[in-house]
């Protein structure tokens, strides 16, 4: 063979080695030497974590890995977040142009495994100089949009990449499709693809984000109260200890049964901590004569969403404890929650615990903890009422511990036999604070 045979060989051989390495590399056909410039760069367009691609406190996440797959640079996107949730990144990713000339680039999707239902929405939007351009949209586990238009960058800017996503009712920590896509790019009029595959699942573990607590460990400034001035009773602070407590039978008319026993020892331990906060007449020689209405209050704003995740469940939960030689027709508690401007939901209503007529037996609830799912509240100011409502006769002292109060927002799933929601309720309280219905009479127990 001639030299220049030879020659030519190792040219024909270097050409098909390069034109196999850029096929197997996912690229086009080499046309021209631009193109082969182009194509055997270090990447120009490159894929950023976004600004908004995770939450401080947990309530959604990403992961964005680049790795080579079957001789593609194939960028894997994966989002985490709560089910029963819509969540948006904003953005969860930029898509660098560091070319020195303008790239046109859309998205286009392949296929999404499985298609679930449970996927209720995933819409991926190109956001260019102050314009979305949505590029892929899926609802209910169908692509209904598989490609957008096309978006002229300019050399050296970025495109936002939003992300949104909503789940249906999955377990925490599971995959629940995939959406394979690619980035389709041109400049120059040679057309190159991106493979960016999407990962969508669920959280690791539920999240709780509290909005308000307080255990009364550093007073009780966040509370507001109020009194029927007729029948001041006592609001305050209480530390653990043992107080006696006495409900002495000399005011009792005939016909009445004296309180059984007459003194307890009321040993008064907080749910947890040092301080708790009491109301009522434990320390009175008596209940005053006329009907007392004792409230306490407190005001929580509630967000419409957290770092982008909407906030749909309210855990609104109090310990309290209620001791009484009185029954629940007579002297009784109220928690309840009034969306301010809105309605409201009882959390408990006239509980005692001695049922009904059955007073003159002292009796201690001891520690109890009510909770409630309250929906309808997102993006509203609500107030929870503490309400100790003692009958209009001397007879039978009531007071009541609260302790551990939390107001919680819930990044899960609930099912509607769980929730409440405050519609049409006008609780006892504080807008109507004066105008008292004419308390029951006390009927003379057998």
């Amino acid at each position: 063979m001639s030299k220049q045979a030879i020659k030519i060989a190792i040219a024909l051989t270097i050409i098909l080695t390069i034109f196999i390495t850029l096929v197997a590399g996912g690229v086009l056909i080499v046309i021209n030497k631009l193109e082969l410039a182009i194509k055997t760069a270090s990447p120009k367009i490159v894929k950023i974590r976004g600004t908004d691609a995770s939450s401080s406190i947990g309530v959604k996440d990403s992961i964005i890995t680049w790795r080579e797959e079957d001789g593609y640079n194939v960028t894997h996107v994966t989002t985490k977040t709560p089910p029963c949730h819509r969540a948006i990144f904003n953005p969860l990713m930029f898509i660098a142009n560091k070319f020195s000339s303008s790239v046109t680039m859309k998205l286009k999707a392949v296929s999404l495994t499985p298609s679930t239902t449970q996927l209720e929405n995933l819409t991926i939007v190109f956001e260019y100089d102050g314009v979305k351009y949505p590029q892929i949209l899926v609802r209910d586990g169908s692509i209904i949009q598989s490609e957008g238009a096309s978006i002229t960058v300019a050399p050296q800017t970025m495109v936002n990449v939003i992300v949104i996503v909503k789940i249906g009712t999955v377990a925490f920590n599971r995959e629940v499709a995939v959406l394979k896509t690619w980035l389709e790019w041109t400049l120059y009029s040679i057309s190159v693809k991106q493979k960016i595959v999407w990962h969508i699942r669920t959280l690791d573990q539920k999240v709780e984000y509290t909005v308000f607590y307080d255990g009364f460990e550093h007073g009780n400034s966040s509370w507001k109260y109020r009194r029927n001035p007729l029948s001041p009773g006592y609001i305050g602070l209480e530390t653990g200890g043992e107080t006696i407590v006495r409900d002495p039978c000399d005011i009792y008319p005939p016909g009445y049964p004296c309180p059984q026993p007459e003194n307890i020892t009321d040993r008064h331990t907080p749910l947890r901590g040092f301080y708790q906060l009491m109301i009522g007449y434990r320390d009175f020689y008596h209940e005053p004569w006329a009907q007392g209405d004792e409230y306490v209050w407190t005001e929580v704003n509630i967000p419409s969403e957290i770092d982008g995740v909407e906030v749909k469940y309210v855990n609104v939960t109090v310990g309290f404890r209620v001791e009484s030689w009185d029954s629940a027709n007579y002297d009784w508690l109220d928690i309840y929650v009034i969306k301010v401007g809105d309605g409201g939901v009882y959390l408990i209503r006239q509980y005692n615990p001695n049922p009904g007529d059955d007073y003159s037996v002292f009796a201690d609830s001891g520690w109890m903890i009510v909770k409630a799912i309250i929906i309808g509240l997102q993006g509203s100011k609500m107030q929870l009422v503490i309400h100790l409502r003692t009958h209009s006769d001397p007879y039978y002292k009531t007071w009541v511990y609260i302790d551990e109060v939390y107001v919680k927002i819930e990044f899960a799933c609930f099912t509607t036999a769980s929730l409440k929601k405050p519609v049409g309720l006008i609780p006892l309280g504080i807008k109507s604070f004066g105008n008292y219905p004419t308390p029951p009479i006390r009927r003379k127990k057998k």
